[in-house]
């Protein structure tokens, strides 16, 4: 339940934040349509105003491409290491003897390596959506810069953008800084170019809020007397544009600049709405484990061997210990046989495994539809196929067992009818012999020919000692637990071999 309240929220955050950037560009070409009501055209936005907001539209746009790609390079990561787990474990459930017990050893070994948990996953998901959302603010940016240039009048000193050379205006065309798509993808392409949270607003004015332009530079779409947006309309309110970065006094047709955005504690900036959450989730995004891009390594023995779960099992498995694991007494002893029974021949800090895994061949019909040729172990990469693979493995190996079972079942009961040992008491198998000289001849027995009731032959004196001995389990001639015994032992003994 608290996992469904938090996705909610966290949906009904992403959303505002998406009206927010979306309300933002709407300001941004309204600003752009509307502008002081006065008979004289309004003033042009300063170089050194709007210039600097072409690489903070350069780079946060940028981070949305890197965010994607380092969320897929993590997702790959990610599989990597699974995959890798499922290969070893079916290696294990094929081999067997001493290269079975290094696989299983292995597979314990690698239970953790590389894992990213379903919440880092989530999370990391989380902070790349966040960041493609800020790419709408890089949008913004763009939009106004474009959309600027190309207001403008019959002369070179009036428009919207006042050029490097603060004398005239940008006439009719991008600014140069974002002139062409090919230019700005290629500019992403560099490491300088990607975002860097903590330094992306450093380039936007500090202590110089004046940003209008000067005199000869004029913001022609808002001379009200003709052909302007507003005509004779009056406004009544500043207008804040790029974002709330630049603000133009509805009076005076003054344009002014924000503080540059502060960074503080390295975590969080004080800032007009858009740009504090778009450069905290760049900073979120830099140092989250999956949206920063991780990566996967194969475990090589040096890594296996410090794992908990790989030294119980070669405690058991190698060393034959039966008793409890305790790491403090038989850690180092289990370390040292890890490492020796592990390490490949050609190379000890890796693992043999992985070079046997290429030579090891899996029959297509195993985990495909049509069953022509084989593959090797190593390039199977698919989940599913892997956990198709081992599942058909261990349905073998357990078809196997069974098989083995009722035969062990089958071979007991006919040793223990051949074994089986009559359970008569004396004085019972005295009463059975009926003539008088087949009792006479069993030492245990006397013949009473007087007696007028069956049975005639009774327990001899000798026989009635016997009969306490062998109740007491003195006698070695009636020891019952023959060579059944041993069988019934051993049974449990193969299952449990059969079913490792």
């Amino acid at each position: 339940m608290a996992n469904t309240s938090t996705s909610v929220s966290d949906m009904q955050r992403s959303k505002k934040q998406g009206s927010i950037i979306l309300l933002t560009v709407r300001v941004l070409l309204l600003s752009m349509l509307s502008q002081q009501a006065e008979s004289a055209a309004g003033n042009a936005i300063n170089h050194g105003a709007w210039s600097p907001l072409c690489g903070v539209a350069d780079k946060l746009a940028a981070s949305a491409t890197t965010a994607e790609a380092n969320l897929q390079k993590s997702l790959t990561a990610q599989n990597s290491a699974i995959a890798d787990r499922l290969k070893v474990m079916i290696y294990a459930r094929r081999a067997s003897g001493t290269d079975k017990k290094a696989a299983k050893i292995a597979a314990a070994g690698l239970a953790k390596n590389g894992k990213i948990t379903n919440t880092e996953i989530i999370n990391g998901v989380k902070k790349t959506i966040d960041a493609q959302q800020r790419q709408l603010f890089a949008g913004a940016h763009s939009r106004i810069l474009n959309d600027s240039s190309k207001r403008l009048r019959d002369t070179a000193t009036h428009g919207c953008l006042e050029n490097g050379g603060h004398r005239n205006a940008c006439r009719n065309h991008w600014p140069k800084q974002m002139r062409t798509k090919s230019a700005r993808r290629t500019r992403r392409k560099h490491g300088d170019q990607r975002a860097k949270p903590y330094t992306m607003y450093n380039n936007l004015w500090r202590g110089r809020p004046q940003a209008t332009g000067s005199t000869t530079s004029k913001w022609q779409l808002t001379n009200h007397n003709n052909k302007s947006i507003i005509q004779d309309q009056s406004l009544e309110a500043p207008l804040k544009f790029a974002a709330g970065y630049l603000t133009t006094d509805h009076s005076s047709g003054d344009i002014t600049a924000e503080q540059k955005p502060p960074l503080q504690d390295g975590i969080t900036y004080t800032a007009p709405e858009a740009y504090k959450p778009a450069g905290e989730a760049l900073i979120a995004l830099m140092t989250d484990k999956v949206a920063k891009g991780a990566e996967h390594n194969r475990a090589i023995v040096a890594t296996i061997k410090t794992v908990l779960g790989a030294k119980k099992l070669a405690h058991t498995l190698l060393l034959n210990k039966t008793s409890d694991y305790n790491d403090a007494a038989d850690g180092e002893a289990a370390e040292t046989a890890i490492s020796t029974t592990l390490k490949d021949a050609e190379n000890e800090a890796e693992m043999a495994i992985w070079r046997k895994m290429k030579i090891t061949e899996i029959e297509n019909k195993v985990y495909k539809d049509y069953g022509e040729g084989k593959a090797s172990l190593e390039d199977i990469n698919d989940i599913g196929d892997l956990l198709t693979i081992l599942e058909y493995y261990e349905t073998q190996a357990t078809n196997t067992a069974e098989q083995k079972i009722k035969q062990l079942e089958a071979d007991l009961k006919k040793e223990q009818e051949a074994t089986k040992v009559d359970k008569k008491t004396m004085e019972e198998i005295c009463a059975e012999l009926k003539d008088a000289d087949t009792c006479r001849n069993n030492a245990n027995c006397k013949y009473e020919k007087d007696k007028k009731e069956e049975p005639k032959c009774v327990l001899s004196d000798k026989g009635k000692e016997a009969e306490v001995e062998k109740e007491a389990g003195k006698d070695d001639k009636t020891n019952t637990t023959g060579s059944n015994s041993f069988v019934i032992k051993k049974a449990p003994l193969w299952l449990a071999v059969l079913l490792f």
